[in-house]
């Protein structure tokens, strides 16, 4: 073969092999384009009236909801912002107002769509002293400075609850945390795959995770408050002043207890063997400081732990 047929042999060959490059440069840059294209939004916002209404409720598929008080007005700012890939997927998101139970508005998701997960993000501003009861079945639940009794649950979502005067009960049922601060009222946090971080409480505390941390710090406890403190799998904290009156019940399965208190434990009758030794590091019942408060720890799979404070 000449100098000349070769040289186009090898011309020919660069050509083909740069344009099945850009081929596959242009069906990448297609795909690309798909996936991250940015899904169309529909915004809407009203004012509802709240004259006689004393509890709201939003019902929500797919999406967040974030509720916070700002005004005295008996208004309800709500605004929906509705999100999907397509505008056929978009028309199909609605939202409903019922009115027709007595001093009670409810909101809620549609999708004629069901299996597919375009979202509804609900903001709303409230009176102060409304009740409030949340649910989504996938996303995080904001709530903050609300007076009223609250309810949230979320299958898949983090629920962050703080600055509240009345009773919390928040649920996460598949994953996700629950946080809450500043509570005055009553506290009930359930979680099945999550941490529980409670801090500040002023009141009763009932928290369970399956498979998650519980996490509890108080700068003072009330001589009247009840704690129950249980995981399945995971450690139980929590962390109180020096000075802390209690009386404490702990018991894990697998796990140990120790405390930076000293606790007077209550007296009972037991050999000094092996077995009773590792019963010691498991299962206590005792008193902090003169008692009043009434705390008890439970744990199948992790360790409970009482840490001390210091105030300053």
């Amino acid at each position: 073969m000449n100098k000349k047929k070769y040289m186009l042999l090898l011309l020919t060959l660069i050509t083909s092999i740069l344009s099945a490059h850009n081929r596959i440069q242009k069906t990448f840059e297609k795909i690309s384009s798909l996936i991250k294209k940015e899904p169309l939004e529909k915004i809407d916002q009203r004012e509802l009236s709240a004259v006689g209404i004393k509890q709201i409720s939003i019902h929500n598929i797919h999406g967040p909801i974030s509720i916070k008080t700002g005004w005295e007005k008996e208004t309800i700012c709500l605004k929906t912002i509705k999100k999907a890939k397509k505008q056929e997927n978009l028309n199909n998101l609605t939202v409903t107002i019922n009115t027709t139970q007595p001093h009670h508005l409810v909101v809620s998701s549609h999708d004629l769509n069901k299996k597919r997960n375009d979202i509804i993000e609900y903001e709303l501003i409230i009176p102060l002293n409304l009740a409030v009861q949340l649910k989504t079945k996938k996303g995080n639940i904001i709530i903050n400075k609300i007076n009223g009794p609250i309810k949230a649950m979320t299958d898949a979502g983090t629920i962050t609850i703080s600055n509240t005067k009345n009773t919390i009960c928040a649920q996460t049922n598949k994953t996700g945390d629950i946080i809450i601060e500043k509570a005055q009222g009553s506290i009930q946090a359930l979680s099945r795959h999550g941490n529980i971080t409670i801090n500040n409480p002023c009141n009763n505390i009932t928290a369970h995770s399956t498979r998650g941390k519980l996490m509890v710090t108080c700068d003072t406890i009330s001589p009247s408050s009840i704690f129950k403190l249980e995981t399945i799998t995971g450690n139980i904290t929590l962390r109180t002043p020096t000075k802390t009156d209690a009386y404490i019940t702990a018991k894990t399965t697998h796990g140990t207890v120790t405390s930076d208190h000293p606790i007077t434990l209550k007296p009972y009758t037991t050999k000094l063997n092996s077995t009773a030794w590792n019963l010691f590091k498991k299962e206590i019942e005792g008193t902090l400081g003169s008692g009043g408060a009434q705390i008890a720890f439970k744990s199948t799979h992790g360790n409970v732990k009482i840490v001390e404070t210091h105030t300053t």
